[in-house]
């Protein structure tokens, strides 16, 4: 498959599409960075210049707009006179900083607009303007509505989800996805089957969506058997592809390589659950008490046949190389690599079979990263063990943990986590989003690149977030206003904003 260029990917509605123009602002490959810098550099100015071809025939004006993070917004026009083979817009000097830029276009001389409405607009981005680097920023017109017209684009968004370098969203018609596994840096349309997808769950190149009939359905490319038997260990398909699994199953999560999935037994008798799981297998994660990997689905041992007080399965979970499960008394299952004590059993040793770990009435969620793992109990706290060296644990330290440690500074009770790599966040029932941990490449949406130790919230101005979702070093919200939010690292376009630029804020998802 072939990855798009992010100023004509394919479902978005581009300058090209709108104005008759190709506009070419140098996206890159989606090559991984580190150290991609802070949102506050101080010094010199960059310049930053758009190209563009084929103006259309009548005279166009486009105005841009870019506001620093402080000081004075600068507005530039620039007209497109008819004929013209090419035209370059030139934006100057900008401020180092996160500058905010949008744009309108107008079906007029720039001297002739005066108080007119303009034709088109651009949905804002957020554009990283370092000394010494080249910036790049790609704008999305759209025809400008009338004030009767709703300016949401998507209404039907339910959730979002995240995993591995993709987003995705959850509608009442196809799921929307973007970033590798699309091959695209603004959402597009899931292809495959009409039935309705109540979750999807991806790993670093494949992902799996659980369909409302109880099937599991897998895509992207299959290392290791992470995407089921169906498709070739590794080789890929960008359609998805059916799972032989027996029974319906109502749980899904997927580790860097690895897929698992949760079918609840009969009404009244949770001893007959099961957990499958498919692909790497090196640490134990798949639970069949070997180390053997499997593109077919296997069964975990350690769950069937233990009623644990009765107590069915209430939330599945995975890390990049270990699996989870809280049951619904309060205590967890976990299975899987345990070099720095992910599984919170007090101990560094890998689990091929589900083991019970900790004793705690009151989790009711559980989700894993690289090597650590954080649950959500039922007053609203926050625990997390396993890795800690860049503050994943939440705890102020840097200090590896064998056994849950609970995450001070909480601004309220969490109700929803949502875990990356090396980052962890949480949504607060105030709808708050509050992330800790690695922050590099922006993971934090503090607009910095400091990791953090505590949590710090997000600035999502008084919109309130309904769901929340992580992938390896991005993080994704879905607000109030159904508007879809990302920040982070962007090198397969995972922020959906159209560009490959890493974000260090919240950045509007491009929905079409």
């Amino acid at each position: 498959m072939k990855r798009n260029g992010c100023g004509g990917s394919k479902g978005t509605t581009t300058v090209a599409a709108l104005l008759g123009v190709a506009l070419n602002l140098g996206c890159g490959a989606p090559e991984r960075t580190t150290g991609a810098g802070s949102g506050t550099d101080e010094g010199s100015t960059t310049e930053v210049t758009a190209q563009l071809t084929a103006v259309p025939t009548g005279t166009q004006c486009v105005r841009i707009t870019v506001t620093p993070p402080s000081g004075t917004a600068s507005i530039q026009s620039f007209t497109l006179t008819a004929g013209a083979s090419t035209a370059s817009l030139s934006l100057g000097s900008l401020p180092v900083g996160n500058d905010a830029v949008t744009g309108a276009a107008y079906a007029a001389t720039c001297t002739g607009i005066g108080s007119s409405a303009p034709t088109y607009t651009a949905d804002p981005v957020t554009a990283l303007v370092r000394s010494g680097v080249v910036t790049t920023v790609a704008l999305t017109f759209r025809p400008n509505n009338p004030a009767s017209v709703s300016v949401n684009f998507v209404t039907n968004v339910l959730s979002i989800a995240a995993g591995g370098y993709n987003s995705f969203a959850l509608t009442s018609a196809a799921p929307l996805e973007w970033g590798q596994a699309a091959f695209n840096d603004v959402p597009v349309a899931l292809p495959g089957p009409a039935t309705a997808v109540t979750a999807i769950a991806a790993g670093a190149y494949h992902a799996c969506a659980l369909h409302a009939d109880g099937t599991v359905w897998c895509w992207g490319t299959s290392y290791y058997g992470g995407a089921g038997p169906g498709i070739a260990v590794g080789g890929g398909s960008s359609t998805p592809v059916q799972v032989p699994l027996t029974g319906a199953f109502t749980m899904i999560a997927a580790g860097l390589y690895h897929t698992c999935a949760y079918r609840p037994g009969p009404a009244n008798n949770s001893s007959a659950q099961a957990v499958f799981c498919w692909g790497y297998n090196g640490d134990g994660e798949l639970g069949n008490g070997t180390t053997v990997n499997s593109a077919t689905p296997v069964q975990v041992s350690g769950i069937t046949g233990i009623s644990f007080n009765g107590a069915a399965i209430r939330s599945l979970g995975a890390g990049a190389f270990h699996s989870l499960a809280t049951m619904g008394d309060g205590r967890f299952l976990a299975w899987g690599s345990n070099n720095v004590g992910q599984l919170g059993d007090g101990t560094t040793t890998n689990r091929t079979t589900a083991t019970y770990s900790y004793a705690d009435s009151s989790e009711i969620a559980i989700a894993g990263g690289s090597a650590h793992t954080c649950a959500l109990h039922a007053n609203g706290s926050v625990w997390c063990w396993g890795q800690n060296v860049v503050g994943e644990g939440g705890d102020g330290t840097t200090t590896n943990h064998l056994t849950p440690t609970a995450v001070v500074g909480l601004p309220g009770p969490a109700k929803q986590l949502a875990i990356g790599a090396d980052h962890s966040c949480a949504l607060l029932t105030s709808g708050q989003v509050a992330c800790w941990g690695y922050n590099a490449e922006g993971e934090i949406g503090d607009l910095t690149t400091t990791n953090r130790l505590t949590p710090v919230v997000v600035n999502l101005g008084n919109d309130v977030v309904q769901s929340i979702g992580a992938g390896y070093n991005h993080t994704c919200v879905l607000t109030a206003a159904l508007g879809i939010w990302c920040w982070g690292y962007n090198g397969f376009g995972e922020i959906g904003d159209g560009t490959n630029n890493d974000a260090f804020g919240p950045t509007k998802v491009l929905l079409q």
